[in-house]
């Protein structure tokens, strides 16, 4: 599972710092910290609110957008 995130994070610009979040986050906080081994790596405090709160800021920015291009 890590290899795919890694090979998948090949393409993104290098992070300054990389968060942690959803279940079992504290348990993949070594793993990360050996993929990120420059950057600091956190873990959120509650992973799993964290994971439900990005996904419905996502999901209201990807709705405004929306709403944007349909006005335009």
């Amino acid at each position: 599972m890590l290899g795919g995130i890694t090979q998948a994070l090949t393409e993104l610009p290098t992070p300054q710092s990389v968060w942690v979040a959803g279940g079992g986050a504290a348990y993949f906080l070594q793993a990360a910290e050996g993929l990120f081994h420059r950057q600091s790596v956190h873990v959120a405090a509650e992973p799993m609110h964290a994971c439900v709160r990005g996904m419905c800021l996502y999901g209201k920015r990807r709705l405004m957008a929306d709403l944007d291009a349909l006005r335009a």
